[in-house]
C-alpha cells in the first residue's frame, strides 16, 4: 500500500463517519411527537441507549409521569385545552433535557411523559420530581391537575432503557388511588416482584407445551331448583418444581404480557379429537 492510499483512508472514514452523525441527527429530528416536539419512544430508547453505552460508569434513572384521570381535563376543559396543559408539561421535561447533562425527554402517548438522566444520589432525581411537579400544578388551569411520578433506577451497571422505563413504570403504577401520594422509588420489594414477573414469563412458555396449566370449572348451582345452570371457569398452574402457583402470582402477569390470550385459545379452541 503506497503512502498516498494510507492518507486518504482516515480521510475517508471520518467522511463516513461525518455522513453517519448527519444521518442519525435527521433521523432523531424525525422521531418527535408532533403536539410537544420531545422524542417519541423509538427515539428516547436509541439515543438513551447509547448515552447509557459511551458513559456505561455512571448512574442512570427514567423518571416517569402521567396525569390522573387525564381523560377528565380533556372532558371538562375541551381538546384544545388539553393539548395546550400537554405542551407546558413538555415545556417541563425539555428543560432538563436542554439544561441538564446526560438527559433525554420524551413524549411516550397521551399524558405520558418520561425522563432519562443520569445522576449521583437518589435525592436530586426526587428534586426534579417536586420541580415538575410544581411548575404543573402552578400552571393556570381551570381543573385540577394531579400529576403521578414513578422514579426508575437499577445498581446495574449500564442497565437497559427498557428496564428502567418498566421500573419507573412500576414504580408510578404502586402509588395509583393513593391521593397523598405524589412519587414512589423503585425499591428492593418492586424489584423481587419485577424478578418473580420476568421467572413467570420465562416459565409459562414451557408451562403451556407441557400442559402444566389445568383447567378446572367450578359449578354454579341453583339452588332453589337444585340442579347445576352454569359454571366458572378456573386456571390452575402445577409447576414440576414449585407445585402449585398461586393464580395471582401468574394470572396477572398472563394478562399483562398478552399470554393470557394463549391460554384462552389452549383452552376454547376445538381439539384435533373433537
Amino acid at each position: 500500500m503506497n503512502l498516498r492510499r494510507r492518507k486518504q483512508m482516515p480521510e475517508k472514514k471520518n467522511y463516513i463517519c461525518i455522513l453517519l452523525e448527519k444521518w442519525r441527527k435527521k433521523i432523531v429530528e424525525k422521531n418527535r411527537t408532533g403536539l410537544t416536539n420531545l422524542h417519541n419512544i423509538n427515539s428516547f430508547f436509541y439515543l438513551c441507549g447509547e448515552m447509557i453505552k459511551q458513559q456505561p460508569d455512571k448512574k442512570y434513572s427514567v423518571i416517569i409521569m402521567d396525569i390522573v384521570q387525564f381523560k377528565a381535563v380533556n372532558e371538562f376543559c375541551g381538546r384544545d385545552e388539553g393539548d395546550r396543559l400537554l405542551r407546558f408539561i413538555a415545556s417541563c421535561f425539555d428543560w432538563y433535557e436542554n439544561n441538564r447533562p446526560d438527559s433525554y425527554a420524551c413524549h411516550i402517548r397521551a399524558d405520558i411523559f418520561c425522563l432519562c438522566t443520569s445522576y449521583e444520589e437518589v435525592e436530586e432525581l426526587e428534586i426534579i420530581v417536586r420541580e415538575i411537579r410544581k411548575k404543573i400544578t402552578d400552571f393556570p388551569f381551570a381543573y385540577r391537575v394531579q400529576p403521578s411520578f414513578g422514579i426508575g433506577i437499577s445498581p446495574e451497571r449500564a442497565p437497559a432503557i427498557s428496564y428502567l422505563k418498566d421500573c419507573a413504570t412500576m414504580a408510578m403504577n404502586s402509588i395509583k388511588g393513593k391521593v397523598y401520594r405524589t412519587y414512589a422509588v423503585f425499591d428492593e420489594k418492586m424489584r423481587s416482584q419485577k424478578m418473580r414477573e420476568r421467572q413467570v414469563e420465562n416459565d409459562i412458555v414451557s408451562a403451556l407445551e407441557n400442559g402444566e396449566l389445568q383447567l378446572y370449572v367450578q359449578p354454579k348451582v341453583d339452588m332453589r331448583a337444585g340442579r347445576v345452570i352454569g359454571g366458572e371457569a378456573l386456571v390452575r398452574w402445577k409447576h414440576p418444581e414449585k407445585g402449585l402457583v398461586p393464580p395471582r402470582e401468574f394470572i396477572p402477569v398472563l394478562e399483562k404480557n398478552g399470554f393470557i390470550i394463549n391460554v384462552c385459545l389452549l383452552y376454547t379452541s376445538p381439539s384435533p379429537r373433537d
